[in-house]
C-alpha cells in the first residue's frame, strides 16, 4: 500500500490513509465496510462532511468492528458530499498491505432511534446478518451485528419483550437514551430458547430495544415481539387460589371471541392448572360492559366452556368444577380497568344455579 499519512482521525496514530467522495441523488442509509476479505491490516473507517476534503464534521467513525477491520452505517442526505476515509490504526511498515472498501445501502434500524413500534402487540421478522455492530450492553461484550426498535408508551403498561433466534441471541432495552443509555434490562438466550423480559413502562417514555448476538459470530434470522403481558395465550399464570389481579385491557388487542359475544373487544388471558377436582368461582368486575369466558386445555381455538356478560357495576362470573390436571384459560374482554378473582367455592347461593358447570 503506497500511501502516506495525511490526517490522524478516527483513532489513527500516524497510519496511512485514502479518501473517497460519496454524493447521492436520493437520501438513504449507507453502510461502508472494510470487512468481508481483502483488508489485511488493522483498519479504521470514517465518514465526514462539510467543506473541503476531509470534511469539517464527523458523521461516523469506528475501527476493529469485524475482526481487525472497520465498518460504519450513517444517513446520507441527498446532494451532499461525504468523504469516506480508510486508515491504518497504526503505521505498519509493509507496502504489501491492501484493503477492500464496500459501500452499500443499509437498513434503517441499524442505527438509533431504529424502527418505530406504532401499536401493541407488535411482531417483526428480520435478520441481523444485514446489520453492523453499533451498541453494547451489560449482559454481553462481543461485537455482534445489532438492530434497533423503539416504542413510546402512552401510559404505565406491563409489557413483555422477546427475541427468538436459532443462534445465541441477546436482547436489551434502554429508556429515553438510545445511543449511550444504560441497559434497563438485558437477557441472553440460546438456540430455540428466547431472550425476554417483562417490565412496567412509564408514561410518555421512549424505550429502545436492541436485538443482538452474544458473540461476533452470532447473527441471522430472528423474531422480535413486544406485547402487553397476558395479551395472548397462554397468558398470566395463576399459581394458587385464591387469586386476585387488577389491570387494564386498554392497551391490549383483540385476539379471541367467546360464545356469549361477537364484538372485537380488547382481551387479556389468565391460565390456571388444577391439581385436583375443585369447585371454582371466577369473577370479573369492571365499570363497562364486560365479558369473561373460560376454555379448557386449548387456549387459542377451544370452545367456551362457560361465558358470561356483565353491565356496569355488575360483574361477569361463573362457578364450575375444575378437573384434575386440566388447564383453564380465562379470557377477559372489553374496555379499561378490570379485576379478576379466582376463589375456591364452598357454598352456592341463588342465582348460581344458572351458571354452574358440572
Amino acid at each position: 500500500m503506497f500511501l502516506t499519512n495525511n490526517y490522524n482521525i478516527c483513532g489513527s496514530l500516524g497510519g496511512r490513509d485514502a479518501f473517497y467522495a460519496l454524493n447521492l441523488s436520493t437520501s438513504t442509509f449507507v453502510r461502508a465496510s472494510l470487512c468481508g476479505g481483502g483488508t489485511n491490516f488493522n483498519s479504521a473507517l470514517s465518514a465526514r462532511t462539510g467543506g473541503a476534503c476531509p470534511g469539517d464534521t464527523r458523521v461516523a467513525c469506528t475501527n476493529y468492528i469485524c475482526g481487525d477491520d472497520g465498518e460504519i452505517v450513517f444517513f446520507a442526505a441527498a446532494d451532499t458530499t461525504y468523504y469516506l476515509i480508510t486508515d491504518e490504526v497504526h503505521f505498519e511498515s509493509n507496502n504489501s498491505l491492501g484493503y477492500s472498501l464496500h459501500v452499500t445501502h443499509a437498513v434503517e434500524n441499524d442505527l438509533c432511534p431504529g424502527q418505530i413500534i406504532p401499536i401493541l402487540p407488535y411482531t417483526n421478522n428480520s435478520s441481523t446478518a444485514i446489520a453492523t455492530h453499533q451498541y453494547s450492553s451489560t449482559c454481553y461484550t462481543q461485537q455482534a451485528p445489532d438492530l434497533v426498535y423503539h416504542y413510546t408508551s402512552p401510559d404505565s403498561i406491563l409489557v413483555r419483550a422477546s427475541m427468538v433466534a436459532s443462534w445465541f441471541d441477546c436482547l436489551q432495552v434502554r429508556r429515553n437514551n438510545c445511543e449511550t443509555g444504560a441497559s434497563l434490562y438485558c437477557d441472553t438466550g440460546s438456540g430455540p430458547d428466547s431472550s425476554w423480559f417483562e417490565f412496567w413502562t412509564e408514561p410518555d417514555s421512549t424505550y429502545y430495544f436492541i436485538v443482538d448476538g452474544a458473540s461476533s459470530s452470532d447473527s441471522g434470522n430472528y423474531t422480535f415481539s413486544l406485547q402487553v403481558v397476558n395479551d395472548v395465550c397462554p397468558g398470566t399464570v395463576v399459581s394458587d387460589l385464591p387469586y386476585t389481579n387488577s389491570r387494564s385491557t386498554a392497551y391490549a388487542s383483540h385476539q379471541y371471541s367467546g360464545s356469549c359475544y361477537t364484538q372485537a373487544g380488547r382481551d387479556v388471558v389468565y391460565n390456571y392448572t388444577s391439581t385436583d377436582s375443585v369447585l371454582v368461582k371466577a369473577t370479573m368486575v369492571a365499570s363497562w360492559f364486560d365479558c369473561m369466558h373460560v376454555r379448557r386445555n386449548n387456549c387459542t381455538t377451544g370452545a367456551s366452556l362457560l361465558c358470561d356478560l356483565g353491565v356496569g357495576p355488575d360483574s361477569s362470573w361463573f362457578v364450575f368444577w375444575a378437573e384434575p390436571d386440566s388447564s383453564y384459560y380465562f379470557i377477559l374482554d372489553g374496555g379499561t380497568t378490570k379485576i379478576l378473582e379466582l376463589t375456591p367455592s364452598r357454598s352456592l347461593t341463588c342465582p348460581a344455579q344458572r351458571r354452574i358447570h358440572w
